[in-house]
């Protein structure tokens, strides 16, 4: 589901429409919430298990901080939340640039080591600069086949 098609259109009035109902807050979260895994569900199904996991872990990270006594058990448990999620992101942001890596040091060290191709894609939301396996041209072949384009914060002569 895009942002700029008519299926959102018709899915974010509906979603607005049951946040304005008299509910209570706990009501509105939830349709939110449900909403939130409609929308991810809508680009790819199995990336909801990522949502989950990242959900699940944070809520139950919380509720034991809640009650935990010592601060030294807090911040353990804020370690693990932060473990999780930051291992989510770092292997789907750079588990193919590490692969890459590690493949170069064993080949320097002599071994011949060819492992299997990651082929990871990337859920929505955690990519902030264009990965090398972007559909979008790279710039030394869009360069080759059109003009690139001017700047505004370039001088023209």
């Amino acid at each position: 589901m895009l942002f700029n098609s008519l299926t959102f259109l018709v899915f974010f009035a509906i979603v607005l429409a049951l946040h304005q109902l008299p509910l209570s807050w706990r009501a509105r979260k939830s349709n939110l919430l449900g909403a939130s895994y409609l929308f991810y569900a809508a680009w790819n199904p199995p990336f909801v298990l990522l949502l989950w996991i990242s959900t699940l872990t944070d809520w139950f990270v919380a509720r034991a901080m809640a009650r935990a006594a010592s601060r030294a058990r807090r911040r353990a448990l804020l370690a693990t939340s932060l473990s999780v999620q930051l291992g989510l992101l770092s292997f789907f942001k750079y588990g193919a640039f590490l692969l890459e890596n590690f493949v170069w040091l064993v080949r320097r060290a002599g071994i011949d080591f060819a492992p299997a191709t990651p082929d990871i894609v990337l859920p929505v939301g955690s990519r902030s600069t264009p990965s090398r396996r972007s559909p979008t041209p790279s710039r030394s072949t869009a360069a080759r086949t059109a003009p690139a384009p001017r700047s505004w914060t370039t001088r023209s002569s």
